[in-house]
């Protein structure tokens, strides 16, 4: 759909996910359609648990173009910063394992780093 409709829809992910997530939650784009959000003082399992109803909202939400009504999906990687571990990159990079995890195995779903 070219550009200005990647656009439209990026802006409309960012709002889905201000919308859904909790005020002390971080949200960050880090690329790309790559979006990162720190849950702090949550748990893994709460972790997907908020993912997986994000994702599920993602299947609900629309972005009218070119007179057409587009709707999408979301696959998303999810990682927990132990104590032993030292920095956010680290953190990240087991995230964006995971995330590409979920996009091998059939996309539209959210999967757990297992490191």
């Amino acid at each position: 759909y070219g550009h200005d409709v990647g656009d439209k829809v990026l802006r409309k992910v960012a709002e889905t996910m201000r919308e859904s997530l909790r005020e002390t939650d971080i949200l960050g784009r880090i690329g790309g359609e790559e979006f990162a959000v720190a849950m702090p003082e949550t748990d893994i399992e709460l972790s997907f648990q908020a993912a997986e109803r994000l994702r599920v909202r993602f299947t609900e939400v629309e972005v009218e173009a070119q007179g057409k009504t587009i709707g999408f999906t979301a696959s998303m990687g999810i990682s927990h910063l132990t104590i032993s571990e030292i920095g956010l990159s680290e953190m990240i990079k087991k995230a964006d394992f995971a995330l590409y995890e979920a996009k091998n195995s059939g996309r539209n779903r959210v999967v757990m780093n297992k490191i």
